[in-house]
């Protein structure tokens, strides 16, 4: 898309187009853009023609209008993990964002990351110490709320703060584009399946009989890596199979993502963060003499300065590896996930029904599918030993 010919392009944006990052709302000088929820409960901008002078700010830092950069020369692929246990096991894979963010702040840096705010919703925060690491640490599976950050990102950039921001791809594209990416900006992308409402998360956690305070979809203490769901109230803990979660089950099958998932031009290896991380599923295949039960991150090294910062870590075991043997378990760096033809259906009756009719109707997998997977969580924990390390 041409930006200097489209300077009002958001008056034509269709959904499936928009990720919802809302650089165009903090980039408007006017503030002739403001936030909307819809009916899915996804965010959108929406343009008050009356006040938009047409200046196409809101175009340069779009991550749809502005095509993606050409494939680097000499991307690297490792396998890696956090040499401190506890880094590890609180992590979703291998610790090693935790080990990035750590070295950035003991270099008196800032960190962003996707945190639960006190009502459970997703929003990126900054963190200046370590102790604060806990916020930002592990997977959420939900869709955060950028917009607050853009300003202050900018802002300690500009004050030669030295900034590292973890987010999805496009939540990457859009920083650096906001920015204009300078040389003290860190980025890491994560490998997305794709992103369910802020809204619908909300309605799942009001099933509950109580106010849950805690959530983790990839808890480790009982079978190591890999999904276990672990809900926490003030006098609770709820611990279940995650596809028994009507809302984790309808991500899990592409039932109820933002509609610009399904077209995602960042489902590939030409990523925008200077890495890109993500869980190294399928490690084993390639690199059988390796111990995994703690949790094998991947890394994607796309940038030079990306290689820097794997170059100054000096608390993990890393190894190389290659591209071919991570996309044999990670199909987001091949093509967005496919758009189920119940999903418009399904997401309808959401809006006109609410989340509880459509967690019963078709967000309950078949039983035989929960007692599978029950069945292959305990074979995993005989067999767990062979590879804890």
């Amino acid at each position: 898309m041409n930006i200097s010919s489209t300077p009002s392009f958001l008056n034509t944006l269709k959904k499936e187009e928009c990720y919802g990052c809302m650089a165009c709302v903090n980039a408007c000088g006017t503030d002739s853009i403001s936030i909307t929820r819809d009916s899915e409960g996804f965010i959108y901008p929406a343009v008050d023609k009356n006040k938009c002078i047409l200046c196409g700010k809101c175009a340069k830092v779009c991550p749809l209008v502005n095509e993606p950069p050409e494939l680097q020369e000499g991307q690297e692929v490792y396998y890696a993990w956090s040499n401190n246990t506890q880094n590890r096991l609180d992590s979703s894979s291998g610790g090693i964002f935790s080990e990035i963010a750590t070295t950035v702040l003991s270099n008196n840096g800032l960190v962003y990351g996707a945190a639960y705010a006190n009502d459970m919703s997703v929003v990126h925060i900054k963190i200046t110490t370590k102790e604060e690491l806990p916020k930002i640490r592990g997977s959420k599976y939900i869709q955060s709320d950028i917009s607050p950050t853009f300003k202050t990102i900018k802002a300690d950039l500009k004050a030669g703060k030295l900034v590292y921001f973890t987010g999805t791809p496009c939540q990457v594209s859009a920083i650096k584009k906001f920015t204009n990416n300078p040389d003290n900006l860190i980025t890491s992308d994560l490998v997305c399946h794709g992103v369910p409402s802020s809204k619908m998360f909300q309605d799942q956690l009001s099933l509950f009989d109580q106010k849950i305070n805690n959530i983790s979809f990839r808890d480790k203490k009982r079978t190591g890596w890999g999904y276990d769901l672990r809900l926490v109230s003030d006098n609770k803990t709820w611990r279940m199979e995650p596809l028994a979660l009507p809302y984790f089950y309808g991500f899990w099958k592409n039932l109820t993502l933002r509609p610009s998932c399904y077209n995602c031009q960042f489902a590939t290896i030409n990523r925008e963060g200077d890495i890109t991380l993500a869980d190294y599923w399928l490690v084993r295949k390639s690199h059988p003499s390796i111990k995994t039960g703690k949790g094998v991150s991947a890394i994607i090294v796309n940038t030079d300065k990306g290689c820097k910062i794997i170059e100054d870590l000096n608390n993990i075991t890393v190894e190389k590896s290659s591209m071919v043997n991570l996309l044999k378990g990670l199909g987001r760096l091949k093509s967005p996930v496919k758009k189920p033809q119940s999903r418009d259906l399904i997401m309808l009756e959401y809006s006109q029904k609410g989340f509880s009719y459509i967690a019963k109707n078709y967000l309950m997998p078949p039983r035989q599918v929960i007692l599978k997977e029950k069945a292959l969580r305990g074979l995993k924990q005989l067999i767990l030993f062979k590879y804890w390390k």
